[in-house]
């Protein structure tokens, strides 16, 4: 990850892991969103949260991991 954080919430899809929001360095709620492509095996910046969320929760829906 470019931004270190921690009480993010994280979820996979197709061949990417998302780290979503959570609590960075000046205990400040992030609304950064960065993905991992395991293929790639790249981090890249997705699109941000409209607000930040310090402690977000996630769900998946479907069967299809990457792993």
């Amino acid at each position: 990850m470019r931004t270190p954080r921690g009480n993010l919430a994280a979820t996979a899809a197709e061949d990417h892991i998302y780290a979503i929001g959570g609590i960075g360095g000046a205990n400040e709620a992030q609304k950064v969103v960065e993905k991992y492509d395991t293929v790639g095996k790249a981090w890249a910046t997705a699109t941000s949260l409209p607000v930040p969320r310090g402690a977000p929760a996630t769900i998946r829906r479907g069967r299809r991991s990457p792993f």
